[in-house]
């Protein structure tokens, strides 16, 4: 009984971070994009990859976790976004625009991620 309460003790306190992008168009679209670290899961706008990742997917999950550079949003011509980064109870929120080499390179690797989600089971 005593080894049950530790383990469920220090499994409440394990370490999760959630990145979530926010991005809106000049049209007024928006997307909402989600990944997710808890407890040693990787977890994808809500869909569980699994507790491994092969390499070209893995570093496209670190690539993510860097927003782009930050540039102000009120001369933004093609939309902004929002990058919002949780870690525990520590929240901070990047705001910028839907446009560049280093966005363009942040959607292309959350595309990586999307596209090997829609093969995991």
């Amino acid at each position: 009984m005593k080894l049950f309460l530790i383990v469920t003790f220090f499994s409440s306190l394990t370490y999760a971070s959630q990145y979530t992008l926010d991005r809106t168009n000049k049209m007024g679209l928006r997307k909402v994009t989600t990944i997710e670290e808890s407890r040693g899961h990787y977890i994808f706008d809500g869909k569980d990859l699994g507790t491994k990742l092969p390499l070209k997917v893995k570093t496209s999950w670190n690539a993510i976790k860097y927003p782009p550079a930050r540039k102000p949003a009120s001369n933004c011509w093609s939309g902004t976004f929002s990058f919002t980064k949780k870690d525990g109870k520590k929240t901070s929120i990047i705001r910028g625009c839907t446009e560049g080499a280093e966005y363009g390179n942040m959607i292309g690797q959350i595309e990586v991620l999307r596209s090997y989600a829609l093969g995991v089971k």
